[in-house]
């Protein structure tokens, strides 16, 4: 959602890396679905689950106060993504938007904004996407009945941690690739599904998307790990780069000039690409439920391409006797003339 609210905001081969890489076809049909996604989760009574996002320029962007986000496209990010367009300072900037995150968030994603933010005068803007959802299991597990027991990592490296343990009849499905579980929240409709491989490969997403219509309902001891994670992603560039999101990121390319107004900042055009995409989260499983948040950053920058100081202006004092006179352009005619000779 959040490289969708920058993708709004570009053209040419910039938006159309981005949108191959989203697996988006149509941008105009994306924004309607993504409307109607915001307000679906935004309204479920059976857990909470809020998404937020916003974007925020900044007002000392090259030192000029009439350069902003265009219009069309703060109408899209608030017409279609719920957001917010704020200007902010390079002074409280980063301040402000960490508590608009915190406040999104329920106070589990913090301070992803670094104090330096627009500290350049070529940091133009971040777009921001907030998630967060906290969910009670339709049926918790027994606090009672949770002991430590032994976890081997990908590595083999075993840990004593706290497991959570249930039996009952879940949703269950297992294949030569892999066993699934789903485990429901109060909201029926919302399930956490815990998935087993017993192959080494990388399976495909998709694999697990097709085999939930076959799921079957079993007696089941379930057995899962009560824990608290919470990861700073900082190598989305690279892995959006492989992804196919290139000219994005390139210096001085003119495909976001729909971000912007005005595209021209003292007679240059302004320069406009992504800096760095940075993503926190938050999830933590108990007895009760489970709680999670994401907050994704896209950073803008930008700058006055063949930006040259202006020459020194050229001295003309009449400081000394001088001719004036009076044209009509249109006919040639001189209209009157005199010469200014004596100062009184």
């Amino acid at each position: 959602m959040a490289l969708a609210m920058a993708a709004n905001g570009a053209s040419g081969v910039t938006q159309a890396e981005i949108l191959a890489a989203l697996d988006i076809d149509d941008l105009g049909m994306f924004n309607l679905a993504a409307a109607e996604f915001i307000a679906n989760a935004n309204e479920n009574e059976g857990v909470e689950f809020n998404i937020a996002n916003s974007i925020w320029f900044n007002e000392d962007f090259l030192g000029d106060y009439e350069i902003g986000f265009s219009e069309d496209y703060k109408r899209i990010i608030t017409s279609y993504f719920a957001g917010a367009a704020e200007r902010v300072s390079a002074e409280n900037g980063a301040d402000i938007i960490n508590n608009w995150i915190s406040e999104q968030t329920m106070g589990r994603i913090n301070d992803i904004i670094d104090e330096d933010l627009f500290s350049d005068i070529h940091d133009m803007a971040v777009l921001v996407n907030a998630i967060y959802f906290n969910g009670l299991w339709a049926n918790p597990f027994d606090l009672a009945l949770t002991r430590d027991d032994i976890f081997t990592d990908r590595n083999g490296v075993e840990s004593s941690i706290p497991f959570m343990m249930q039996t009952r009849y879940f949703s269950l499905y297992e294949s030569n690739y892999f066993r699934m579980l789903a485990k429901p929240y109060e909201d029926d409709n919302i399930r956490m599904y815990l998935v087993l491989p017993k192959v080494e490969e990388r399976l495909p997403f998709s694999m697990f998307e097709d085999a939930i219509g076959s799921m079957t309902m079993h007696d089941v001891r379930l057995r899962l790990p009560r824990f608290e994670k919470e990861f700073l992603h900082d190598n989305l560039v690279e892995i959006l780069q492989e992804m196919g999101i290139r000219k994005a990121f390139e210096e001085g390319h003119f495909d976001f000039w729909d971000m912007i107004y005005p595209t021209y900042a003292s007679g240059y055009p302004i320069a406009v690409w992504i800096d760095d995409v940075v993503q926190k989260t938050f999830i933590e499983v108990d007895e009760e439920g489970t709680e999670a948040a994401a907050v994704t950053v896209v950073y803008m920058v930008a700058e006055v391409l063949s930006y040259r100081p202006s020459p020194p202006p050229i001295p003309f004092y009449c400081d000394r006797p001088f001719i004036y006179f009076i044209r009509n352009d249109a006919t040639g005619d001189i209209l009157f003339m005199g010469e200014f000779a004596f100062a009184e």
